[in-house]
């Protein structure tokens, strides 16, 4: 008799077992669940796109704090007169004479086709170097290259003034409107320790190939 009631007892637990286990079997398939694993997917799902996100910004964070440290700004105050606007070298006026000491020429390596080279000046004292080139009907190129830490006037009272960056550096413009030859442009911008001036008969479009005919090597 023991033994009956002890097989019955086992047969009944392990109806009950069998059938919870079907019954979780089922349910796994109900919308209910379905749904709440969807939402866990869904969830990481998130998370990793939160995490991209995050990762993108501090990329492109990165990317324009280490674009702003090697832009070359014209470290340069303005000073505006009736008939000039006078620029003052701010580490001229805040450092010792000899701070730029050590000059770097750069060496132009595109001129417009029309322009020939007239002269190649080196003024070791003031240290400064001035390339002139002349073209057909009166038209003319002066790149002049000096110390960083010395002044200069403009004439603004012909001229409209607007800044670009070109090669990384902030480089100064002022067009003026000339009848006979059309655009001249004189242009300001500073590479480390040297001011480079670049003025003549030059579109836009001319001065920044000059421009990056000097600095991209």
């Amino acid at each position: 008799m023991r033994s009956k009631k002890e097989a019955k007892r086992i047969l009944k637990a392990f109806g009950r077992a069998e059938g919870k286990a079907r019954i979780e079997y089922i349910d796994s398939f109900l919308p209910e669940k379905t749904s709440y694993i969807r939402s866990i997917n869904y969830k990481h799902m998130l998370r990793r796109a939160a995490i991209v996100v995050v990762l993108m910004v501090m990329i492109m964070a990165l990317a324009a704090s280490a674009y702003a440290a090697v832009l070359h700004y014209l470290n340069y105050t303005k000073i505006e007169h009736k008939d000039n606007d006078e620029y003052v070298s701010v580490d001229g006026t805040s450092k010792q004479d000899d701070y730029y000491d050590g000059v770097t020429f750069f060496e132009p390596t595109y001129i417009p086709d029309e322009y020939t080279l007239q002269s190649d000046e080196y003024d070791e004292v003031f240290q400064e170097r001035i390339w002139k080139y002349s073209g057909k009907n009166g038209k003319a190129i002066q790149i002049t290259e000096c110390s960083a830490d010395v002044g200069f006037h403009v004439d603004n009272e012909r001229s409209t003034v607007s800044t670009e960056i070109i090669c990384d550096m902030e480089v100064l413009i002022y067009s003026f409107d000339d009848r006979e030859n059309g655009s001249f442009q004189e242009c300001y911008c500073q590479k480390d320790g040297t001011l480079i001036m670049i003025a003549g008969n030059l579109n836009i479009d001319e001065l920044r190939k000059v421009i990056e005919g000097l600095v991209m090597r």
